[in-house]
């Protein structure tokens, strides 16, 4: 048997491009193609350095920020090496004037004597000592030396005053020589300075 044969499609005449006008058209497309190509680059470049702008102006301020707390925590470290250094000293000299005073009662002598020549000599004159020192003078016998003068003297123990200084109180004025007190000018004045 045969078959019916099957209905072909219509198959037309096949025409080759028109060369001449398709140049012309690649060529327009290609300078389209290439004007956006420039365009995307200059819009994506452009937006590039501003975010490279905007992160460069972000880290500057964070440096800057940095500095500023690193400036400020060396000034604080300065002044606290400053003060530790100020301290020490004071503390190293209260515990070499305590120490020469205990080695030598002779320079507690002559501390009391010149606390005496600054107080005016009339009426009851208090002399307040540690009780140490008291004790050391009165080995000496600088207590005695002054019991046959004019001046009515009262030799006081007083615990509140550290070792090698003295209190001398007449009644015009007081004679204020107490190592703490003096070690805390000097360290008042160097601390300001």
């Amino acid at each position: 048997m045969t078959r019916p044969a099957a209905a072909l499609p219509a198959v037309g005449a096949w025409h080759p491009p028109d060369l001449g006008n398709l140049a012309a058209t690649t060529t327009a497309d290609a300078a389209m193609h290439e004007d956006m190509r420039r365009v995307a680059w200059l819009e994506g470049h452009t937006s590039a350095m501003t975010q490279r702008d905007a992160q460069l102006s972000d880290a500057l301020t964070a440096l800057q920020a940095a500095q500023r707390a690193m400036q400020d925590t060396t000034e604080r470290l300065r002044a606290q090496v400053a003060t530790t250094v100020h301290v020490l000293a004071v503390a190293i000299a209260q515990h070499l004037l305590e120490r020469e005073m205990s080695a030598d009662p002779a320079l507690m002598q002559r501390l009391v004597i010149r606390a005496l020549g600054l107080a005016p000599m009339n009426g009851t004159v208090v002399v307040r000592l540690n009780p140490a020192d008291l004790t050391a003078l009165t080995a000496l016998g600088t207590v005695a030396e002054f019991a046959g003068t004019t001046v009515d003297l009262r030799w006081t123990s007083d615990e509140t005053i550290l070792r090698g200084g003295c209190v001398v109180e007449g009644p015009a004025a007081i004679i204020d020589g107490r190592i703490d007190r003096a070690l805390l000018d000097i360290y008042e004045q160097i601390s300001h300075d």
